[in-house]
């Protein structure tokens, strides 16, 4: 089965884990629980409408920004997910690049 990996960077949380799942919505959970986890979100701010809103968005803009942002996964190997996160960050600088040159 293919697998979602959506990076923590993306949702501005200064964070440089990851959160996969099998679909949209599967990520979104993931990431409600990362956040409780490791950022100290509690039960009620992780569930929040704002906050929920908010990664929704994160997770879908990202993704049109970005397409390595949602990356199908055929093979969890090593080498694989290397490649894939080293390619979202050259992505990214990328995107902050153009993002100040265009300020």
């Amino acid at each position: 089965m293919a697998r979602l990996v959506f990076f923590c960077t993306d949702a501005t949380l200064d964070c440089t884990d990851s959160v996969y799942g099998n679909s949209f919505d599967e990520i979104l959970l993931n990431l409600q629980e990362h956040a409780i986890a490791h950022h100290a979100y509690s039960n009620e701010d992780a569930s929040g409408e704002d906050q929920v809103a908010y990664w929704r968005t994160a997770i879908t803009a990202s993704a049109r920004q970005r397409r390595t942002l949602l990356v199908i996964l055929r093979d969890e190997s090593p080498l694989i997910l290397a490649m894939t996160t080293i390619a979202a960050l050259v992505a990214l600088l990328v995107f902050v690049v153009v993002s100040l040159v265009n300020l």
